[in-house]
């Protein structure tokens, strides 16, 4: 068995040449990514009701509502 200090690490580079067809298709599919995590990242945004959101507060709101719901059951005790 190899320590540590024996493991060599690889690093391989590869080009890339896609036809005009396929380019396309990937700055299409990436430009998607790019804009989904970008929206996944904004921290106020206005919902299709008008209303403005706070992403930070919509969570906290979130996990006090579990907490509640969960404090309201009955709990059994072994």
């Amino acid at each position: 068995m190899r320590s540590a200090a024996q493991i060599v690490k690889r690093a391989y580079k590869y080009r890339f040449f896609p036809s005009p067809e396929q380019a396309e298709e990937l700055a299409r599919t990436f430009g998607c990514i790019r804009l989904v995590y970008s929206k996944a990242l904004e921290r106020e945004w206005v919902g299709a009701c008008g209303a403005a959101h706070d992403r930070d507060v919509n969570a906290a709101r979130n996990v006090l509502a579990a907490g509640l719901r969960r404090t309201e059951t009955p709990v059994e005790l072994m």
